[in-house]
């Protein structure tokens, strides 16, 4: 049975577990290609992320924030866009200050009923920030984006998935290597043992039970 593997994971599977093919958006990946099960039910979630929040995240958008990175009092107009590396938020204010928002920090993202504008990220920290946008649409949709890539990221990347997947197959197999060997080693023993025992059988004339043949 041939093995392939899967384009997203990287891990090797028989034909029926990678028979499913899907884009990978997220890898710049269009075509539609040879993935696994497990592969083929994230890859949609990850190709919708790219094709719907993605664009906006990387294009940014102007927001008024309440209070500072802190939470203190006072606030600021500013621009607010996806860092190229993927792994935090950037808010340049009008006067100049740059503040960041790691993605894999924020574990909520919420839309207070108090305000259609209004959404807020909250950190693990307990601490919030609040941004107004231009109406309740835009509001809207930043939350979904926010809330969307704060989950992608703190999910566990692909390679460090393959990584811990391969680790533990890895460990298997050494340990299956080690018992044969210890099962071989006893098996090895005990035949090099009946074969010293035949050949001392042999030697003195020594039957199976024990007693010695007469001389005639």
């Amino acid at each position: 049975n041939r093995k392939h593997h899967c384009r997203r994971c990287g891990n090797v599977f028989c034909d029926p577990c990678s028979s499913k093919r899907c884009k990978l958006l997220l890898f710049a990946v269009r075509d539609l290609v040879r993935v696994c099960d497990r592969c083929c039910n994230e890859a949609p979630l990850e190709n919708q992320f790219v094709e719907s929040h993605l664009p906006r995240l990387r294009a940014g958008s102007s927001f008024f924030r309440h209070g500072g990175p802190l939470g203190v009092i006072g606030g600021a107009q500013g621009h607010l866009s996806l860092a190229k590396a993927g792994d935090c938020l950037i808010f340049n204010t009008n006067r100049g200050s740059v503040d960041e928002y790691q993605l894999a920090k924020i574990i909520h993202v919420d839309q207070p009923r108090s305000s259609p504008v209004l959404w807020v990220l909250q950190f693990e920290d307990k601490r919030e920030v609040s941004f107004d946008a231009r109406d309740a649409s835009e509001s809207f949709a930043w939350a979904r984006a926010v809330g969307a890539a704060a989950k992608l990221k703190r999910t566990p990347d692909v390679a460090t998935a393959v990584y811990d997947e391969r680790s533990r197959r890895k460990a298997e197999i050494n340990l299956r290597q080690r018992m044969m060997k210890q099962f071989e080693s006893k098996h090895q023993r005990r035949q090099n043992n009946s074969e010293k025992r035949e050949k001392l059988a042999a030697k003195y004339s020594i039957r199976r039970n024990g007693s010695s043949k007469k001389q005639p």
